[in-house]
């Protein structure tokens, strides 16, 4: 993905009608959890309008259960990296659709991993079932997907536009859609860059992902829609 080294022209497909979608995963503290949903504590924005998956890990369980973020806000004080502070948010998940095995197993991990309130909570959440304080060390990870804004793409990766910096090396799950085609194409990607928009609005990053394992026959579809729809983008 650097410039000079690129082994394929990237096009420009803004405007295009073709657009990306891509798994995250996000470690998370897991603060207090009850049947019903969790409260988590992370340096990630998790608000998105597509359904989410959470892993809950203990020592001796690992249980994933389909969820929505119900709520979130930003925590006064920040993690501190070495060139910048973080935000910290703290969301309210939903459980969602959990089947009867798996609400078992559920209670289960509150039972070995927490212990009950002693006092009303007071959040964002209605009243409602019992809630459990969680025990220190006892981590969630939350997979939430994004669509992602597409400014140029090739045959060897694309370049984004996130409302968030990505970390360099990271590994995601990507589907392309292309105009009037299906299935989409599906590839890993890895994460070659994440600079600041130039002169744009804070906050946004333009992020260079590298395609990993694309199909033969789907580098084919997109080689065929980027020489037949587009010109070479400017570098």
């Amino acid at each position: 993905m650097n410039a000079g080294i690129r082994r394929f022209r990237r096009f420009g497909v803004e405007n295009m009608n073709v657009c990306a979608r891509t798994l995250f995963a996000a470690e998370t503290e897991l603060l207090n959890i009850s049947v019903a949903g969790a409260c988590l504590k992370t340096t990630q924005s998790l608000q998105t309008t597509h359904r989410q998956i959470v892993r809950l890990d203990s020592e001796n369980r690992h249980l994933t259960l389909p969820c929505s973020v119900v709520w979130e806000h930003v925590i006064d004080n920040a993690a501190k990296s070495a060139e910048k502070s973080v935000p910290v948010y703290k969301a309210g998940v939903s459980f969602e659709h959990v089947q009867p095995d798996k609400v078992v197993r559920l209670k289960d991990f509150i039972r070995e991993s927490a212990v009950p309130y002693e006092q009303k909570v007071s959040d964002s959440y209605k009243p409602g079932l019992l809630r459990f304080h969680v025990h220190s060390n006892n981590k969630a990870v939350i997979y939430y997907t994004r669509t992602l804004h597409i400014k140029k793409m090739g045959l060897g990766g694309m370049l984004v536009e996130l409302g968030c910096d990505i970390q360099r090396g990271k590994i995601v799950l990507i589907e392309l859609f292309l105009p009037n085609e299906n299935p989409p194409i599906r590839s890993r990607g890895r994460t070659a860059s994440s600079i600041p928009v130039p002169g744009g609005e804070s906050g946004r990053f333009d992020a260079g992902i590298e395609f990993l394992d694309m199909t033969t026959a789907d580098k084919f579809r997109l080689s065929r829609f980027l020489l037949f729809s587009n010109v070479p983008g400017k570098e």
